[in-house]
């Protein structure tokens, strides 16, 4: 299936309940719709390499019948500090 991240939310927990997607499935079609808009500017710090971790232990969690219902779907959250988790990369007046 192509535009995973076209999916609602609903639509996409069934799917990988199902087992007809994974999560590093979804993330990655997701990630590819954020590189497409980079022009944006949207994402400021892009992490996929923590995205593709997680996404790798929903999918483990899924198989293992031991998730909650948003185990597995990827979400972007604008925030207005950087967790210690992440090196800075500001704007400029931030």
């Amino acid at each position: 299936m192509s535009d995973l991240n076209k999916l609602t939310i609903a639509e996409a927990r069934d799917k990988l309940r199902a087992k007809e997607i994974t999560s590093v499935e979804i993330t990655k079609s997701c990630l590819d719709a954020i590189d497409a808009a980079d022009a944006l500017g949207a994402y400021v710090h892009k992490t996929p390499e923590l995205a593709i971790a997680a996404a790798k232990a929903a999918d483990a969690r899924i198989g293992a019948g031991d998730a909650p219902d948003m185990c597995g779907i990827p979400l972007g959250i604008k925030i207005c500090f950087v967790p210690k988790v992440l090196t800075a990369k500001r704007p400029v007046g931030f």
